[in-house]
């Protein structure tokens, strides 16, 4: 690797939402980044590396997995943390900051094998897309996320009140698991 090559190369430790958004400020600017997940303490140092609970092993991860799967989000750190997250283990994904632009996406014969959408979105919300979703498009699972530890269903929504939820903040290995769930489910 040349000296240039390697200047350009970050490492970033203590991913997270922050993490990502740093990550993302570097390679618009053409730098290679590596995003460590912090796991914990150690003599007053942050412990970090790939066997750590929550850091995902790609080598260890099994079959590659091809399926496409829509994140819908409003928060940029949170959507650019997924995406990144997926795309790094396999998965094609497409991106929706509303509801509202994840009809549009699914209703123009996108192949989306898996919704993930939080269920606080701003105008139509998550509960109410994924409702609209299985009418739709009955093959798109869905799987909620949310940064309120217990989302209850309102009343009368017992279409949506099965559907799987990965509580934020979450780590690249809880989402890696959940959305596996779901998938092979």
């Amino acid at each position: 690797m040349s000296d240039a090559r390697a200047s350009r190369h970050a490492l970033i430790i203590g991913g997270g939402f922050s993490g990502v958004a740093a990550a993302a400020a570097l390679r618009t600017r053409g730098h290679e980044v590596t995003l460590l997940e912090r796991h914990g303490v150690l003599g007053g140092r942050a412990r970090s590396d790939a066997r750590a609970e929550g850091a995902v092993d790609t080598r260890q991860v099994g079959r590659v997995r091809r399926e496409t799967i829509l994140v819908v989000e409003d928060n940029d750190a949170v959507r650019l943390f997924t995406t990144d997250t997926l795309r790094d283990l396999g998965f094609d994904v497409i991106e929706a900051v509303d509801a509202a632009e994840a009809l549009k996406v699914l209703d123009q014969n996108k192949r989306v094998d898996l919704m993930f959408t939080d269920i606080g979105l701003p105008g139509l919300n998550g509960r109410e897309l994924a409702a609209t979703v299985q009418r739709r498009h009955p093959k798109v699972r869905t799987l909620f996320t949310s940064g309120y530890a217990q989302m209850p269903s309102p009343t009368g929504s017992k279409s949506t009140g099965d559907i799987p939820l990965l509580s934020k903040p979450f780590t690249r290995a809880q989402l890696y698991e959940r959305v596996c769930e779901v998938l092979d489910g």
